[in-house]
């Protein structure tokens, strides 16, 4: 690429001085990646800043997929309706598909930034400088301290915050605990052992948490579904 650029300039050079030349050659050679590529790569510049910008960019991109989580648990499997359509409560006595909740999903997209991203960059970072190398066996460490001591207990701290926003009480939290969270638990092992496999053993610690985000679209799906089970669409409670 270098060599090409100095070709054009040797061209240009001995016929002509001419500034403007020089200038579109390297505009060229600057631009000549596609849009969404230059994109691509500013967005991991800013995963790969550190500091402020580096977390505010792992915070915005944890909340979109937040949003996409119940976004899709609300529309395509409880069947809610983005335009129109009547509560929970009312729906169950008309033909009609309930309301879209805008509330949860604030919520969702409020904990997906200022909870999980957070509370991810610091566990990558210490998991990463802990237990460090790409062997295999460092890479089974990794994931064994991921999935069986730290999964368990951010699974309970997320029902707990949800539950804190949504104005549970401590009965209804407890017994949400007792109920969902062991198949929650083990559900997570499902997805996120092989996930987090080829997180921690392939992926560059920059990219981590956004590895972990777009596996967590599903997650969030199914996170969504599972925390609000009392408020499913009438025809998902019939299937059950």
């Amino acid at each position: 690429r270098c060599m090409s650029c100095a070709g054009a300039m040797r061209r240009i050079l001995p016929g002509s001085s001419n500034l403007s030349q020089l200038k579109a050659v390297a505009k060229r050679r600057v631009h000549g990646h596609s849009l969404p590529m230059r994109w691509w790569t500013a967005y991991q510049e800013k995963l790969q800043a550190g500091g402020v910008v580096g977390i505010t960019a792992k915070c915005l991109t944890s909340a979109l997929i937040g949003a996409a989580g119940d976004l899709g648990c609300q529309v395509l499997i409880e069947g809610r309706s983005m335009s129109g359509g009547s509560s929970s409560d009312e729906a169950k006595s008309k033909e009609e598909p309930p309301k879209f909740d805008v509330d949860r999903f604030a919520k969702f997209t409020f904990l997906g930034g200022v909870l999980v991203a957070p509370t991810l960059h610091v566990w990558y970072g210490f998991l990463g400088r802990t237990i460090a190398g790409k062997t295999l066996t460092a890479t089974v460490q990794r994931v064994s301290v991921d999935q069986f001591l730290f999964a368990p207990c951010f699974i309970a701290t997320f029902f707990t915050s949800l539950a804190f926003l949504e104005g549970k009480t401590m009965k209804e939290l407890e017994t949400q605990l007792r109920e969902e969270w062991p198949s929650a638990v083990v559900n997570n092992w499902k997805l996120w052992i092989p996930a987090q496999c080829i997180n921690l053993g392939v992926v560059p610690p920059h990219l981590q948490v956004l590895f972990s985000n777009f596996v967590a679209v599903f997650w969030n799906v199914y996170l969504s579904l599972v925390t609000h089970k009392g408020h499913a669409a009438p025809s998902e409670t019939k299937t059950e």
